[in-house]
């Protein structure tokens, strides 16, 4: 038992020493650098209240004595990436106690504002929610706890009542509030649906909505709906939480390999399944073998042209009006030497790859595939050519040490991989912040917003496996249930996506803390930052992580309205005329030409390059002069890169972020 029973704040008050909550803050630090040790976090708390014990034995230890005291032990137990934690956990800790204002009535334009107690807090959490000191100390500690992760300077007395009633659910201390909590509804979205104002049916509109409003209050905590209304982070998905934004469909998922059928019955069978399977899939169907197969079969040597179409048929979406609908289905067309002299892959390109004909749902992907370097091949150039004219055409890179695509030997049951949601991140609103001034202070601001996406990965992910009809589960029942399919907790897909690193990385040039110069090294280290972060233990789960990004036209326009409200709320002259500037969006990542060159090397080798996703977009004059395919071989041979968006019209010097102009 502890000899001191107080402590001195900064502002000289005494407040009661809170062993538990020391453990609480010792523990998350351990998390933090990678240890979730419980009894490890108690027994250095026992250490830090001995040491205290002896050395303050006759006075009230001030705060800054427990921090220091547990930094050292932290330190001479060998746990040095936990006490960096610890320390960075603390200044955090020290900057919300001394700015964060708590703002009384969020309806009134001039809102009465007061600093943030947390003793007072506990003290009125004591009273109302009759619970003891103790316990309502510990509730105000993971509170603090969740606004230091949202990084927020002000916060209202809704949203400071909404917190404390998240912690007290989870701790079992509310069990009936949350059925009982409403959710709110645009009332403008509905009435815009009542006019007939946009696209798809009624009753699937306003579903859309509700479901948004519960996804936000019930399924999502609040530090992640408050980010995503805050337009700090996108949740993507919240009108449909039960869908998947991308399936993998391999041929032994789809049973082709084991029917022993004419060709025509069994892909006349893949239609059924694939309309099943579709209505769970919001973005991307992938078919990483299914040309593959086709290929292999003889009947579909005898006619390529209509086996080809008779595939497409069967895959093929369209509503009533003959337009494409539903996900895109991605088709991989193996690349090789091999590749340009079979019939029906030829009879693929030709048909997947012409730029004449209605728009479709069906869509090729160039799958370059391990093996000895590519020869000049005028008909593997003109694939290339062909589909660099094509909307979201790509080239995927995989190499000889990449998993098999499908399993071999190919038996049931058989792995299915997923991508379970995407959140976007809003760079230039954490960058407005003016205590961001360098590359530094950025990525330490975007830690807290990594954590949150990864919640709301990980919320999706737990939802998705508690057993609904829908979903991950209705997926699994088509395709034959667990007896055909497997479904792992780990290694499924997410998406992060990026808005804004260019005007982000103006900023700090604008505010003299980056050079021109330095503009490559400052990518680098901030995406690999992300990609660090973002693959960490989320949850209880380790997603596999996809860099890209951000494709959506009201995202975008959501993001950049948010971050001009806050250049005009913060007057800050310098983003605002960021905002404004009229001219051509620049480089994502600023390359040089030749892709190959020396100077790109260190981009090229990066881990992070291996997840880059649709949305990093390489011209195809940035590969230098030559022949492309022997090119791409060398990019397969001698970096790290795994895929490749292919955009025609788009500056040669660099890989760049999608956007459209007005953006």
């Amino acid at each position: 038992m502890a000899r001191i029973r107080q402590l001195r704040r900064d502002d000289g008050e005494v407040v009661p020493f809170r062993e538990r909550r020391l453990s609480d803050s010792l523990h998350a630090a351990l998390r933090t650098a990678g240890t979730d040790d419980r009894a490890l976090a108690e027994e250095l708390t026992s250490v830090v209240v001995l040491f205290l014990d002896k050395y303050h034995e006759a006075e009230v230890p001030h705060t800054r004595d427990v921090e220091e005291m547990v930094i050292r032990v932290l330190r001479e137990t060998g746990h040095i990436p936990a006490a960096l934690a610890y320390e960075a956990q603390e200044k955090r800790r020290r900057r919300l106690e001394s700015e964060l204002v708590v703002r009384h009535d969020e309806s009134e334009t001039e809102a009465k504002e007061e600093p943030f107690d947390r003793q007072i807090l506990a003290a009125r959490i004591a009273k109302s929610r009759e619970v003891p000191e103790s316990l309502a100390d510990e509730i105000v500690t993971s509170v603090e706890a969740r606004i230091v992760r949202l990084e927020l300077r002000s916060v209202g007395v809704r949203l400071l009542e909404a917190l404390v009633d998240e912690e007290m659910v989870e701790r079992g201390l509310l069990a009936g509030k949350r059925a009982e909590r409403r959710f709110a509804i645009d009332a403008h979205a509905v009435a815009a649906a009542l006019r007939g104002e946009g696209e798809g049916r009624l009753e699937r509109r306003l579903a859309a909505e509700i479901l948004r409003g519960f996804a936000l209050s019930e399924i999502h905590g609040a530090d992640v709906a408050q980010a995503h209304r805050a337009a700090r982070i996108h949740v993507f998905g919240l009108d449909s939480p039960l869908e998947l934004e991308r399936l993998v469909l391999t041929t032994p998922l789809l049973g082709l390999r084991e029917s022993k059928l004419p060709l025509p019955a069994k892909l006349l069978r893949l239609r059924p399944l694939v309309e099943v399977v579709r209505q769970e899939v919001r973005a991307e169907l992938l078919f990483p073998d299914l040309l593959s197969w086709l290929s292999a079969e003889p009947e579909a040597r005898g006619d390529p042209a209509a086996a080809v179409e008779f595939l497409i048929s069967a895959l093929e979406m369209r509503d009533a009006y003959g337009q494409p609908t539903g996900p895109r289905h991605l088709l991989w067309l193996p690349f090789s030497e091999a590749s340009a002299q079979d019939p029906v892959l030829c009879a693929a390109a030709d048909r997947l790859l012409s730029g004449h004909g209605k728009p479709s749902s069906v869509e090729a992907v160039l799958a370059l595939e391990p093996g000895p370097s590519l020869c000049p091949d005028p008909l593997l150039e003109a694939w290339i050519d062909r589909a660099s004219e094509r909307p979201h055409s790509r080239i995927v890179v995989r190499r000889s040490g990449d998993a098999p695509l499908v399993p071999v030997p190919a038996e049931a049951p058989h792995p299915l991989r997923t991508s379970l949601g995407g959140v976007a991140l809003n760079l230039p609103l954490l960058a407005s912040d003016p205590r961001v001034i360098d590359i530094a202070t950025l990525t330490e601001r975007l830690e807290g917003t990594l954590r949150l996406a990864g919640r709301a990965w990980a919320e999706r992910f737990w939802l998705q496996r508690s057993g609904p009809k829908q979903g991950i589960h209705a997926v699994s029942v088509a395709l034959g249930g667990p007896g055909h399919v497997q479904i792992h907790a780990e290694g499924q897909e997410v998406d992060i996506e990026l808005w804004g690193l260019p005007l982000a990385l103006d900023l700090l040039e604008a505010r003299g803390g980056l050079r021109p110069f330095e503009r490559l090294a400052a990518v680098l280290r901030l995406l690999s930052y992300i990609d660090y972060v973002a693959m960490d233990d989320h949850g209880g789960v380790r997603f596999r992580v996809r860099l890209g990004s951000l494709q959506d036209r009201g995202v975008r326009r959501r993001f950049l309205d948010a971050t001009a409200e806050a250049a005009a709320r913060e007057g800050d002259r310098v983003l605002q005329t960021l905002l404004r500037r009229d001219e051509e969006p620049k480089t994502m990542i600023p390359i040089s030409v030749p892709l190959l060159s020396k100077r790109n090397q260190a981009l090229l080798e990066a881990p992070f390059v291996e997840r880059l996703a649709e949305g990093l977009a390489l011209p195809l004059s940035a590969l230098g002069e030559g022949d492309r395919a022997p090119l791409l071989a060398r990019l397969a041979k001698e970096t790290r890169v795994s895929q490749i968006s292919l955009l025609p019209h788009a500056p040669e010097d660099a890989l760049f972020e999608v956007q459209e102009e007005m953006f």
